[in-house]
């Protein structure tokens, strides 16, 4: 996704980095605007939840240590196996 030369400027002045930004457009509410365009936020309702969600996945994604998934070019998944 491009930044305009207009949020690079507010991301600089308002504190907002791309990580952010990135969290935001992949947790949070879309709401249609004006000429097609969408506001993204998390409501405040819904971040102790997500804030539990992302730990309970940070705790599986530990998990995936050490193993593998072997995908097909179609994208079947073929096996899984753990890595020596």
């Amino acid at each position: 996704m491009k930044i305009s030369t207009h949020a690079q400027k507010r991301c600089q002045q308002r504190g907002i980095n791309r990580k952010l930004i990135f969290l935001i457009l992949a947790f949070g509410k879309s709401v249609r605007k004006v000429a097609g365009a969408r506001e993204v936020f998390i409501p405040k309702k819904h971040i102790k939840k997500l804030i539990i969600d992302l730990k309970h996945l940070s705790r599986q994604i530990e998990k995936c240590e050490g193993t593998a998934v072997l995908v097909s070019e179609d994208n079947n998944i073929i096996t899984v196996y753990h890595l020596r």
